[in-house]
């Protein structure tokens, strides 16, 4: 068991690796750029629209807390996500920080282990269709403004990001009214479907509701965050290009295949931005990573601090 745990952490490092040096080595990632680009305020705007970001998701958090009576203060919520942040950044996709924020309210609550994973279900699976919703709504209005770019490359995108969005939704449906299907029930049994009937018993639609919009609002901030990149760099994108193949990019990176999407997300942002006329894409993506992670670097401290105090 412990082999194979490693053989798979040593399989995903060799993906983040493997992409860099296919990026490196195609030029497709050209270092230089950000040397020749003098640091700026660019560079602070851009830090501080991700914090915003990063502040919206510890309110939803809290709220879904809330909604099972752990009433954990707003300092706590975010020194919570702060903490699995950091270990965000080295463990395998988004949802590897996920695994930390579990552990740590298991700890620190009375309330049952469905519950408090509940709570982390619930707010990954909102801030994944809000990213949808981004993505799709962009996309619609794009082909409705300029119809006659459906066949070019960006127009291909935005059907996929419609197509995503529609496909979720009736995925989210269907799972919603499961209980009077029987092909569906059989989906519902195990434990996914303990932890999602305690998900939709639990939250109510004005709950989902302002989780949906202020998660939007926060997947809003992330993809202009890929607009204030390209001009730091001075290899500007627009803001169609950026809510076009933006949430493509922000999904792949979010993959559980690499130590926090390390590689993956460079990689798409390459091939997607390409497509659309920018060469800089995989130079936007680690410019965003590394603002990321300077903004999550105190979770360490916090972790250093909570380890101390035992």
């Amino acid at each position: 068991m412990e082999i194979r745990r490693w053989g798979v952490v040593f399989l995903k490092l060799s993906i983040a690796v493997g992409l860099f040096t296919w990026l490196l080595k195609s030029e497709r990632l050209d270092l230089s750029l950000l040397t020749k680009a003098p640091f700026n305020a660019l560079h602070l705007l851009g830090m501080a629209v991700l914090l915003g970001s990063m502040v919206i998701q510890v309110i939803r958090w809290k709220w879904f807390l809330e909604a099972h009576g752990i009433n954990l203060s707003f300092r706590d919520a975010a020194r919570l996500s702060w903490i699995s942040g950091f270990f965000s950044l080295f463990l395998p996709g988004a949802a590897g920080g996920d695994i930390v924020r579990g552990y740590y309210i298991f700890r620190i609550t009375d309330n049952s282990r469905l519950q408090g994973i509940s709570t982390i279900f619930a707010d990954r699976l909102i801030g994944i269709f809000s990213l949808l919703c981004i993505g799709g709504l962009s996309s619609v209005a794009f082909l409705i403004t300029r119809n006659s770019d459906r066949r070019l490359p960006i127009g291909k995108m935005a059907l996929t990001n419609i197509l995503l969005l529609t496909g979720a939704t009736a995925l989210l449906i269907c799972l919603r009214f499961a209980k009077s299907w029987d092909i569906m029930n059989a989906i519902s049994l195990g434990r996914f479907g303990r932890l999602w009937k305690e998900t939709t018993g639990v939250y109510h639609g004005g709950l989902l509701a302002k989780s949906l919009l202020i998660s939007m609002a926060g997947n809003i901030l992330d993809t202009l965050s890929y607009v204030i990149a390209s001009y730091a760099i001075e290899t500007p994108i627009s803001l169609t290009q950026a809510f076009i193949a933006g949430p493509l990019v922000t999904m792949a990176n979010i993959l559980p295949l690499a130590p926090g999407g390390a590689g993956l997300g460079e990689a798409t942002a390459s091939v997607l931005f390409l497509q659309l006329g920018t060469e800089s894409g995989a130079l936007i993506m680690l410019l965003t990573r590394i603002w990321s992670a300077v903004l999550r670097f105190p979770g360490a401290l916090f972790y250093i601090a909570a380890t101390a105090i035992k």
